[in-house]
């Protein structure tokens, strides 16, 4: 997040991931790489107010929980394999 935070995020994020956040965000433009682990951060609790530094790691770990079972729970309507 830190070292290329304008990269679009679409080169290291998989695309499941990345529509899954997009829609629950109801953002429709190519996400950055810092803006994709800003919307990671909110889903575990960060409240990105002005005043507020880069979300920690146990917030990121918090949001990315919350997103990996939106992405399992996607896979299944999909049909696809799931992790379990």
């Amino acid at each position: 997040m830190r070292i290329n935070p304008n990269e679009l995020a679409s080169k290291v994020v998989d695309k499941l991931s990345l529509k899954i956040i997009q829609n629950y965000n109801k953002i429709g433009k190519e996400l950055t790489i810092k803006e994709y682990y800003t919307l990671v951060a909110k889903m575990g609790g960060f409240l990105n107010r002005k005043s507020d530094g880069n979300p920690g790691w146990q917030t990121l770990w918090k949001g990315q929980l919350q997103l990996f079972w939106m992405v399992e729970g996607a896979k299944i309507l999909l049909g696809e394999k799931t992790y379990g």
